[in-house]
Order: C-alpha cells, then sequence, then structure tokens
C-alpha cells in the first residue's frame, strides 16, 4: 500500500522536498495515514532558505491558469473564467485578474478602488490585479494609482497543472510558489511601463501555465492551495493524507517548512492543518482538495512560537466520510528551537 502511494501523491512531495535540498531541509520526518497507514522516514538538516523577490517574501495577490486563455485577448470589461479567476488582456488598456466578472478598465480595473471613491471590499477589491498596458501602475489589491511605484510585480510560469491553485489569493509565498513548480519568467516594478500589446510578457513565459503576482505583502503563516490533481494522476495509489515534518532538531522553529497534501480523499473535501500548544490553537492552512480529492501544500511555522509541547494536525475526510487525521508531537526548547518531534 506504501509502495503504490509513493507513486501517487509522494512523487509531488518529493518534488517540493527536492527543490528545497537546494535551500533548506534534505530528510524529514513523513507520516501517511490512508484506511489507515502510518509511514516514517528520519533524515538531515541543510541550510536556511533562500530570499522571497517580494521584500516582505509574499505577494500581496496572485492568481493563475492556463498561459492559453490567460495572454488571450479580450475585448474592454470582457473578462474570461479560468481556474477561479476572471482573467482579462486587452491591447493598450490593461492585462490582471478579478474575483468575479464585473470589471471597469478605465484604463485598468477600478472596481472596488480609490478612483471611484469605493471602499476596496474584501473578497472583491483586495482580489483585483490590474497592470496598465502601453504605461506603468496600476493596482496590486486595495493598492492602486502605483505610478512610479517600487511595488514589486511578477509572471511565473510552469509546465504542469499540479503547480495550480484555484483562483485569487492574498498574501501568496514565492518560496512556496517555487516549491510547488513555478518559476520566474518576468518580473519588475508597477514604475515600468510594458508594452501596449504586452509583448514582454507573452514572449519570456511561454510554458503551459502561467501566474500573474503583485504587490508586496505580509509576512505570516501561509495557506495553502488545492492541487488540481488530473483523472490520470487518480488511477494510481491508495487514497490517504501526508505530513512532512523537517529533522531539524537543534534549529530555530521559526520559517521550519511543513509539507501536507491528499490522494483520492473526499471530493471538494475540507482539510486543515492546525498547531496546538502554549499560544492556543492555531489555523496554519485551510481548504478544499480538488475534484478528484487530492491537494499538496507548504506552510511554515510561524515566528515567536514560546517554548513547550505542540501537536501539529492534519485533518481530511475520505471519500467515504471516515476522518482521517495525522499528527506529529513537537517539543520547543525556551529559545524556541525544535527540541524533539515524533508521531501523535
Amino acid at each position: 500500500m506504501i509502495t503504490s502511494f509513493l507513486t501517487s501523491l509522494l512523487p509531488k512531495l518529493a518534488a517540493l522536498l527536492n527543490r528545497q535540498q537546494r535551500a533548506s531541509f534534505r530528510r524529514p520526518l513523513v507520516l501517511f495515514a490512508g484506511i489507515p497507514v502510518l509511514f516514517l522516514s528520519f533524515l538531515t538538516p541543510l541550510s536556511p532558505a533562500t530570499a522571497a523577490t517580494p521584500a516582505s517574501g509574499y505577494w500581496t495577490v496572485a492568481a493563475g491558469g492556463q498561459r492559453s486563455v490567460v495572454f488571450a485577448a479580450t475585448v474592454l470589461n470582457t473578462p474570461t473564467l479560468e481556474n477561479g479567476s476572471y482573467f482579462y488582456f486587452t491591447a493598450n488598456k490593461s492585462i490582471g485578474f478579478a474575483p468575479n466578472s464585473t470589471i471597469a478598465q478605465n484604463n485598468a480595473d477600478t472596481v472596488n478602488s480609490t478612483s471611484n471613491a469605493a471602499a476596496c471590499d474584501a473578497g472583491n477589491g483586495d482580489l483585483r490585479l490590474s497592470w496598465h498596458l502601453g504605461e506603468d501602475g496600476w493596482r496590486a489589491g486595495c493598492s492602486d494609482w502605483l505610478q512610479g511605484s517600487s511595488e514589486p510585480r511578477a509572471v511565473y510560469q510552469s509546465s504542469s497543472s499540479s503547480s495550480l491553485f484555484t483562483g485569487p489569493a492574498k498574501n501568496v509565498s514565492h518560496q512556496t510558489l517555487l516549491d510547488n513548480g513555478w518559476s520566474l519568467c518576468y518580473e519588475d516594478t508597477y514604475s515600468f511601463s510594458l508594452a501596449g500589446d504586452g509583448s514582454e510578457l507573452t514572449s519570456a513565459c511561454t510554458q503551459t501555465y502561467v501566474l500573474l503576482a503583485g504587490g508586496d505583502g505580509e509576512a505570516g503563516p501561509q495557506p495553502s492551495f488545492p492541487i488540481a490533481s488530473s483523472p490520470a494522476e487518480v488511477e494510481a495509489g491508495p487514497p490517504g493524507i501526508a505530513l512532512t515534518v523537517p529533522n531539524a532538531l537543534g534549529r530555530d522553529s521559526a520559517g521550519l517548512p511543513i509539507y501536507f497534501g491528499s490522494h483520492k480523499t473526499s471530493s471538494y473535501g475540507d482539510y486543515s492543518l492546525e498547531l496546538t500548544g502554549p499560544q492556543g490553537r492555531t489555523v496554519l492552512a485551510s481548504g478544499k482538495s480538488s475534484v478528484y480529492g487530492g491537494y499538496v501544500g507548504m506552510v511554515r511555522l510561524p515566528a515567536g512560537l514560546p517554548g513547550g509541547s505542540y501537536v501539529l494536525s492534519l485533518k481530511n475526510t475520505s471519500a467515504a466520510g471516515i476522518p482521517l487525521v495525522l499528527k506529529v508531537n513537537l517539543t520547543l526548547d525556551a529559545s524556541s528551537r525544535l527540541q524533539s518531534h515524533s508521531p501523535g
């Protein structure tokens, strides 16, 4: 059962871990719970992770989809739905995305912005990104009028659908994007004037999937995003969830990467990754699995955790409705260094 599982979900987690070999921890504690199964492996740490493109390490807002749709020409104020976001690319106007089909390209999308004296609402204005084509500016979420601004922006690309998360998202970690298979293909600041046809973007970013990101977000624990498994991927391996904790004994727990995922669990099922300890209960990540019951993600432990005992819990539901739970016990010393970890 473990062998077949390694041919399905764990290769995705392994891909994340292999990328981390260049930057962080090579050999982790891996747990897998199916119906039910437990798998453990202890190995050793390497050097700290590399810095991200935004100063905070997090983008204010980001969304991705098929390049053929994201870069497809659109008529004014007529975005195209792709992977949970509404993308538009109107020559000499703007390129960007919105959480719904209502946009106002004047020239950039000004819905829910200071341009029309409207409040920037959560779940609407804060999930919009718009770049002028033919001039500089304009918005990253609720930050607008960014002409001449040093705020960063970028386009990522990937050849795999497993890199995608659904819909626009806030405070997206640059490192998490890299860990999930994205690579930077274009980056500048909002002060740079793009060509009217956006040719800098289309010529630099040529892989099957692209992701637009803008603004310097807020550092903090990064929510994960469901990974869209394909029907072919679903055929191999048993159902279950996996949790990976680096064997970083003696290291500062701040920023410690935690990898997690599922395979053939409940379709669009809710999952959560929680940390319980002296600080109380903290939800590190939550969301829904793909239609095929799959997701893979990574979060980092927050800074400033007090010394003491903690329990890291990944919760999900099987396709048959059976609760799935994986737990790891962590102990931190008075200086917040990882003292021990073991299966819960």
